[in-house]
Order: C-alpha cells, then structure tokens, then sequence
C-alpha cells in the first residue's frame, strides 16, 4: 500500500520531467503551467497510508519552495506570456500574469521607440472635390477639430501603441495545447513583426539543458563497475562535455 502511494505520488513528477526534457519542441513557456498543474494533480491525490499522507504534504511544501518561484521569473514569464497556448492563463497568479504582460509591453516599447506605428500615423490629407483648399483656409471651421486630432497623435506614445498590440495579441483565439507556438508566430510575422521576433527570443530556450532521458543513459555508460573510482566532479564535467557534442 505505501508503495502503490508513493508511486501514484511520483507519477506527476515524472511525466513534468519527460515533457520539460524534451528537445523538439518548445519547453520554458511550459514550466509555469506545468508547475501549476504538477500542483494541482499532487493536492488531488489521496493516500491511503499514514506515509503516503506525509509525503504528500512533504511534496507540495517542495513544489511550493522550489518550483513555484518559476511564476515570477522573468524569463520564464515571458515565455509562457508570448506562448499562444498559455498566455495569461498559464499562470497560478493574476499579479504574476500582469507583471508579464508589463514586461513584455516595455520590451517592445524600447525596440518601437524610433519607430512610428502606422496607427499613429495621421491620415494624408486628400483634396475634397467640392471644396477647395483655399475656402477651407478662410473658415476656421477645422481649426478645433485639428487642434484635437494633433493632441490625440502627440499622446499616442510608443508604450501606449505597444499596450494596443498586446491587448490584440491577448484576445486572439488561444492555440490548440497540441499546436506549434513557433510556427503560429512565424505566420504572424507580417501582423506582428516586432511581437514575433521577441516571441522567437523566448520560446526558443529550452527549460532543460541536457534531456533527462540521454543524460542518465551516458552516467549509465561512464559509471559501470570497470570505472567506478571516476571522481563525481570528474564525471560531471564529462557528461556535460558529451552533452554539447
């Protein structure tokens, strides 16, 4: 019976490090939301010995002390902001997701400060056919409505065009969980250009160096009973020399 606990404790565990170790497709903008979820699934559980009751509450102390500090990783946050599947609703807290959607808005506002959007843009002026620019100038019947409009474009900062973007990007339909967030940004290049690059800046780190799978294979290889005086440190820095190669 404790084991049939810890097992079905572990489980969740396990199945977080096999999808964050993954090396085909994006992994960081899914730490949050796994993390979240890993939560979630431990407090579900219900142990039935004495022992899998205290593990049970021993895991969830270190997913709260460990892992939980993922959310208000800026990184972190930026990745599962910018990744389509997720967005705000990868996270556990509203502040953390609005602390991601500031971060992200600053960060596009600093590449789009030399930069006017066309929405800022005024609208060229075109000649009416039955008015003439001439009559227009001896009336000031435009002047408030310019004076207006003028205002308007002046406030129109590149944070407040960013903020307008994001929101956008926000109410956009969310990609199926299954989908390619890399390839929904690449076909959004043209709408979001500067959105995009970012995107790509994030998405494309991996939420683990070296794959679980293939680096305890190797330790299998360096570590038999032929090599066993290989000092720690000494196979540390071979797993990771073998990792890169």
């Amino acid at each position: 019976m404790i084991t049939e606990d810890v097992v079905t404790l572990l489980r969740p565990f396990e199945n977080v490090t096999v999808i964050l170790s993954g090396e085909k497709y994006p992994s960081l903008s899914s730490v949050i939301p796994l993390v979240f979820g890993l939560q979630n699934a431990i407090e579900n559980k219900t142990p039935i010995t004495e022992l899998g009751k205290i593990s049970k509450r021993s895991l969830s102390a270190v997913i709260e002390k460990r892992l939980a500090v993922y959310e208000s990783n800026r990184t972190a946050s930026k990745a599962t902001f910018l990744d389509p599947r997720f967005k705000k609703n990868g996270f556990r807290l509203e502040s953390n997701a609005n602390n991601a959607q500031m971060w992200i808005i600053n960060e596009l506002s600093n590449m789009n400060t030399d930069q006017v959007l066309p929405s800022s843009s005024p609208a060229p002026n075109t000649p009416s056919t039955s008015i003439t620019v001439a009559a227009l100038d001896k009336d000031d019947i435009w002047e408030v409505v310019d004076k207006k409009l003028m205002e308007s474009s002046a406030r129109l900062t590149p944070y407040a065009s960013t903020a307008m973007m994001v929101k956008q990007y926000i109410e956009l339909p969310y990609l199926d969980r299954k989908c390619d967030p890399l390839q929904f940004w690449n076909d959004k290049k043209c709408l979001f250009p500067q959105f995009s690059e970012i995107a790509l800046k994030y998405l494309c780190i991996p939420a683990s160096s070296v794959p679980s799978e293939r680096l305890f294979s190797k330790a299998g290889i360096l570590c038999n009973d032929r090599r066993n005086r290989l000092a720690p440190k000494k196979n540390d820095q071979i797993l990771f020399l073998d990792s890169i190669q």
